[in-house]
């Protein structure tokens, strides 16, 4: 009797044995799958950064994969919030879904390697306050010609909820073209910083750029900028070091909130950017001296609409433009 119990025992035992070996076996096998689709999504992400001109620190995409035709990556946060709400500054937003569009386009585009440069975007902002613990990009993009594509960009939030949208036109140059006409901008990056942040690996993007205090006349606020620095490009294209729009659209954005805290004499204020139209007339190069207009069209209870550009001081040349912008004071 003891010994047909003993048998059974040993044959449950052998049965939990072979099943965890199975589990394990299993897990083991889920493991190397991921392992290997994590592998993949690097290595795709790797090809599609060889084929565009922006690299870090600029470049802060991660775990860029293809999914059903469309490019998708997560988002990274480095910049503080400042005077907007959560989760991401308009401008942050704009850099990330703009270089996810042109590694969308760039995966169509039979090139090897070409510029891309956002020359037109509309931004709009679909939920107004939102918390997020984790951001994702999608990017839907199409070849209009081989000079030109446009991509359609969303900023999700864990929930697949559309926080953000920006549809980007490009103008696709390829490297032969683009570095004859841009000859003369020519630096070799590598062996020339001259500021404390490069030694120090800063990265610029993660900061606000500071404003100072300007004077409104005639509903106009002009502020110079000064001249635009190499760390203020780093990563945005190979030895033509180039202030990237999504940047100098949020110094345009960030003066625009310096003029509401002016006139409604406010320094802790909290806004969001309801939508506006981004226009870039030509690269600002490091080197160019800058400064910006900005101009307060219209006021509809606490949304504030307003006219912004960015001159170049020397030649009074217009080098980008932004419209239709709408600012709402929420707190």
């Amino acid at each position: 009797m003891q010994n047909q119990e003993y048998k059974k025992f040993k044959e449950r035992r052998n049965s939990v044995r072979r099943f965890d070996f199975l589990i394990r076996k299993t897990d083991l096998f889920e493991s190397e799958k991921r392992l290997q689709e994590r592998r993949e999504s690097v290595l795709f992400g790797q090809k599609l950064l060889s084929r565009i001109a922006v690299k870090p620190p600029y470049y802060a995409l991660k775990n860029l994969e293809k999914v059903d035709g469309s490019l998708k990556a997560s988002i990274p946060i480095e910049q503080s919030l400042g005077n907007e709400t959560s989760p991401l500054t308009a401008g942050e937003t704009s850099r990330h879904l703009a270089i996810l569009g042109s590694c969308a386009l760039a995966e169509k585009n039979t090139n090897d390697f070409s510029y891309y440069l956002a020359v037109k975007a509309v931004y709009r902002r679909h939920i107004k306050e939102i918390k997020a613990d984790y951001l994702i990009g999608v990017s839907e993009a199409k070849m209009l010609n081989k000079r030109k594509g446009k991509a359609f960009n969303k900023l999700l939030n864990e929930k697949n909820e559309v926080i953000t949208t920006l549809d980007v036109d490009y103008t696709i140059i390829s490297q032969n073209l683009f570095e004859r006409q841009f000859k003369k901008h020519k630096r070799d990056m590598r062996h020339s910083y001259i500021s404390e942040s490069f030694f120090n690996r800063q990265n610029f993007y993660k900061c606000l750029f500071e404003i100072p205090n300007a004077k409104i006349q005639d509903d106009i606020l002009t502020l110079d900028i000064g001249e635009v620095k190499p760390e203020m490009c780093m990563g945005h294209f190979p030895f033509y070091p180039a202030m990237p729009v999504a940047f100098l659209s949020q110094i345009l954005f960030n003066v625009s909130i310096n003029y509401l805290k002016t006139v409604l004499k406010k320094k802790n204020i909290k806004v969001v950017l309801h939508e506006g139209n981004i226009n870039a007339f030509a690269l600002v190069f490091s080197g160019k001296h800058i400064k910006v207009k900005v101009q307060l069209l219209d006021q509809v209870k606490n949304i504030f609409i307003f006219f912004s550009q960015l001159i170049e001081q020397e030649t009074s040349k217009l080098l980008i433009e932004l419209n239709n912008l709408k600012v709402e004071i929420v707190v």
